[in-house]
């Protein structure tokens, strides 16, 4: 994937704080001739405007309680809207805000920022418009509409990590002049909440804590408010001509603190002094965007079916990002927004949503891996996952995941050339690196086991981030795990999977110290990297099944479970070239892993192979699946490797020719999408997979690194 420059800071980063505030600022009218910025002479030829509604956010939530209405947000914001449904009462505005902020997720609003206009004396009731068009383009959501010979379009874009600008144009096509009094009108159904009218706005604040809501105009006139509603005039009436359009435009603003409410109102101030030049600046920053993710040199992006899977991917992504806030120390990606327990940043999660993001937004990618690495304690260890507010959630030191951050940072590297990223984190993986074996490895063999912190096999288990797979079923059975040290459990079985990572991550590591002069260092990991190469061949491979397995940490035999474990010696380049094809060959058998949404993560002929109930029992997980083609790729099986590729792109239910999200993983046998929605780490990897199949092959890594 191609690097480019981008600024994502049109106005500023967001301020770190723990309180909740949300600013709705000034709105300003001016006369102006009505531009198209569909495509503007001199940008790019992929745009934006051609991948409309990739994915539905239209809705309306109940209550603040209501879940299932997906919504958009950008630039690490911390809420998010919707677009009205048709026939709904909300024509004139956009649904929400919907606040990340609030118990891992609530409403704050049905719709708190309503277009009201009046023609005259008469107000117009936007609900009888004609013509209404609702559209989520990426990076925006526009809505268009008729009414009385006036026609309004209206876009919302953010333009900050905390700030929304929502700009409107209202044209007179009446074929006559009109008076037209342009206001606002909204209220809030989160409870507990007072709304109090100013002179410059509206005020709300939340009872027994800090948390406010400011609502801001320049141009207010005749402001009211009861307990849950307000509405103001913006300004006094105008007269607009034949074909006069009148701008106006509002932000809102979700903060933390009353430090950000003064650096935000700022950012509004500028915001509506300069709306067109903001709204400009979102669109070169989202084709920049499309642009990258879209243009790879694959045959996918001849067909638009294909591109809308890229494009829909980048969506997902960039609605699960969230800027450094509480006790998130640096911006990141959750796993998904429409998930209340998935409102934090995993280790594993980290590592592979910066990967694909090192070609979109590099800063980001390098900051998803910062985040993590704040959490990485005296030993070296990384914390499982952290969260925002510790009060809703606690972060997790029970176990770690497994170790691919070193793969995450030279990823990054590879596409920024950042050699001050490398030298960063360079001591800080080393150690990371080393812990493994201090922790981790029971009989210091130099085979690595997952484990705990607390000696529970729950925690082990999610140690391999495999919650619940069939591989460590007699393992967790015996209940006891087995004591290194005082900080430390392992499992009684060696991961093939685990030590594969190892195994690239030393490479990894040599290389990077070559890079930062470190010629001893480098030399040290690729010898130890080819002892562990040779350990992995000869005792974790089967003659007989042809497959790489785990194995017993005291008899060293195999525990013969077939899973995605078994695939990734040959994603690590650690198979000789004849276990390699044994492993192909019982990868494309239909009968264990060739399924019509193919690499499951148990063989479909494992008695124990349930995917709608199994969670790591069988459904496809998008991770591991493309491991299962970048290992036939680095082996020279392509053809194999793409048509693993394309089933994946056709099969996956919701993913090509429908706006349904993209899923935590996915049925291997009908293919339908199971758990989660909006799953960045699927989308991620369905980015991967459109941009590195099918093109020339990929040169293999090896310890020598020939």
């Amino acid at each position: 994937m191609r690097l480019f420059k981008t600024n994502t800071n049109f106005f500023s980063k967001a301020l770190k704080g723990s309180a909740f505030l949300l600013a709705f600022a000034a709105c300003k009218n001016l006369n102006s001739e009505k531009q198209n910025l569909h495509h503007p002479e001199g940008e790019a030829q992929i745009s934006l405007y051609d991948f409309p509604n990739v994915l539905d956010v239209t809705g309306t939530p109940e209550d603040h309680k209501s879940w299932g209405v997906w919504s958009f947000s950008d630039m690490g914001s911390w809420h998010s809207f919707s677009l009205p449904e048709q026939g709904s009462d909300q024509v004139g505005g956009f649904v929400g805000p919907f606040l990340m902020t609030q118990n891992n997720g609530a409403w704050f609003s049905k719709q708190f920022a309503k277009l009201s206009i009046k023609i005259g004396d008469k107000k117009l009731d936007l609900n009888k418009a004609k013509d209404l068009k609702t559209s989520y383009y990426p990076g925006r959501l526009v809505q268009s509409f008729n009414i009385n010979g006036l026609e309004i379009d209206m876009n919302l874009i953010f333009v900050s990590n905390r700030t929304t600008l929502i700009s409107s144009e209202i044209k007179n096509s009446s074929g006559e002049a009109q008076e037209i009094q342009i206001g606002w009108e909204g209220d809030v159904f989160l409870p507990e909440t007072n709304i109090n009218a100013l002179e410059n706005g509206v005020d709300v604040t939340f009872e027994g804590n800090s948390k406010a809501v400011a609502l801001r105009s320049s141009t207010v006139s005749k402001p009211s408010s009861d307990e849950s509603s307000y509405s103001f005039n913006a300004g006094e009436a105008q007269s607009i001509k034949q074909n006069e359009s009148i701008q106006n435009a509002i932000t809102i603003s979700v903060v933390f603190d009353d430090i950000e409410k003064k650096a935000e109102e700022r950012i509004s101030d500028i915001s509506l002094k300069n709306a067109e030049v903001a709204l400009n600046e979102n669109e070169k920053r989202w084709n920049r965007y499309v642009e990258t993710v879209v243009d790879q040199p694959t045959h996918w992006k001849e067909n638009n079916d294909y591109r809308r899977i890229a494009v829909k991917s980048l969506n997902t992504l960039m609605n699960n990002w969230r800027s450094a806030a509480g006790e998130l120390k640096h911006e990141g990606l959750f796993p998904s927004y429409g998930i209340r327990h998935f409102h934090g940043f995993w280790a594993w999660d980290s590592w592979k949503h910066s990967y694909a993001l090192a070609a979109i937004e590099p800063e980001l990618a390098k900051n998803q891996i910062r985040a993590m690495f704040d959490y990485q304690d005296d030993m070296g260890m990384i914390a499982d996952c952290v969260f925002r507010d510790t009060l809703d959630e606690k972060h997790n030191w029970r176990n770690t995941k497994a170790p691919l951050a070193t793969w995450a940072v030279k990823k990054v590297y590879d596409v920024s050339k950042d050699q001050s990223f490398l030298e960063e984190m360079y001591p800080k993986l080393v150690k990371y690196h080393n812990w493994w074996y201090i922790y981790r490895d029971h009989d210091k063999n130099g085979i690595c086991e997952y484990g705990a912190t607390d000696g529970t096999p729950t925690a082990a288990a999610w140690e391999s981030g495999m919650d619940n797979a069939v591989r460590f079923d007699e393992a967790f059975a015996k209940k006891d795990l087995l004591k290194n040290n005082e900080h430390g459990w392992s499992l009684e079985q060696e991961s093939v999977d685990l030590n594969s990572y190892l195994y690239d991550e030393k490479l990894d590591l040599a290389e990077i110290s070559k890079i930062l002069g470190k010629e001893e260092e480098s030399k040290k990991f690729l010898a130890d990297a080819e002892i562990l190469k040779k350990k992995i061949q000869d005792l974790m491979f089967d003659e007989e099944t042809g497959y790489f397995y785990d194995i017993d940490i005291h008899t060293k035999k195999t525990i013969k479970v077939q899973g995605p474990e078994g695939w990734i010696p040959l994603w690590a380049n650690i198979a000789t070239p004849e276990q390699a094809a044994r492993v192909k060959d019982v990868m494309m058998d239909t009968a264990v892993f060739n399924t019509k949404m193919p690499l499951p993560t148990l063989a479909y002929n494992h008695p124990k192979f349930n995917p709608r109930k199994g969670y790591w029992r069988g459904p496809v997980w998008m991770d591991q699946a493309n491991y299962g083609v970048e290992a036939l790729m680095n082996y020279g099986f392509t053809q194999e490797a793409n048509t693993l590729a394309k089933k994946m792109l056709d099969n996956a239910g919701g993913l090509k020719n429908s706006s349904d999200p993209i899923r935590e993983n996915y049925h291997p046998i009908t293919g339908e999408g199971l758990n989660a929605n909006h799953f960045s780490w699927s989308a991620a990897h369905f980015l991967v997979l459109y941009g590195e199949t099918n093109t020339i092959d990929k040169q293999p890594k090896t310890a020598s690194m020939k």
